[in-house]
């Protein structure tokens, strides 16, 4: 399974939720927890298999975080906690089936899953990950990233600021921001980084 939600745009409320759990239902999808948006629900599905839930005219669109785009099950070290989140870090093919939905556009943001904790609750101690926090503390690592793994597969910068800023700001209806364009607001980040 790919780590991914699905959100359903513009669907609000017990009527959204209700939408978003019967859309599950009908994909055989399993809702991953509460709803904690309008319209939207944590979910986990396969990249492949999410192409078809458009349907019906329903806006529906998959996002992704830095850490599953980047990381492997296999390379994290057995009592690695900082690598503990949820849903957990998969094989590297379940990574590469991530990186084609961006390519294919089933998957159409990438975004923080920022959840920092003190070093003590990841139990960094005991390597135990049943106890450990359940958050990667991520924010200042996303953008280089999912750059540099996003070059190594071919995409460019335009790319990844579409994932990162653009769509995620359409998404929640933030007229004018997440791109450069005349007459929007700067808000731009200086990177050092070769582009």
């Amino acid at each position: 399974m790919s780590d991914m939600r699905l959100i359903v745009a513009g669907a609000g409320g017990r009527m959204g939720r209700t939408l978003v759990k019967a859309i599950a239902e009908t994909k055989g999808l399993t809702l991953a927890g509460a709803i904690d948006a309008p319209g939207s629900a944590g979910i986990g599905r396969d990249a492949g298999e999410l192409a078809g839930l458009g349907a019906n005219g329903v806006a529906v669109t998959a996002e992704t975080c830095p850490h599953y785009l980047t990381f492997a099950a296999e390379d994290v070290p057995d009592g690695a906690t900082p690598f503990k989140c949820c849903p957990p870090i998969r094989e590297a093919a379940n990574r590469e089936l991530l990186w084609e939905g961006l390519r294919s556009g089933v998957v159409g943001c990438v975004v923080s899953d920022h959840s920092p904790c003190t070093p003590s609750l990841k139990r960094l101690d005991t390597g135990d990950f049943g106890a450990a926090w359940g958050g990667i503390a991520s924010l200042q690592l996303g953008l280089p990233a999912v750059w540099t793994q996003a070059r190594a597969r071919g995409f460019g910068l335009a790319d990844v600021v579409r994932w990162m800023a653009e769509r995620p700001a359409d998404l929640v209806g933030l007229a004018g921001k997440g791109r450069i364009a005349v007459g929007d607001p700067v808000e731009l980040l200086a990177e050092t980084a070769e582009v």
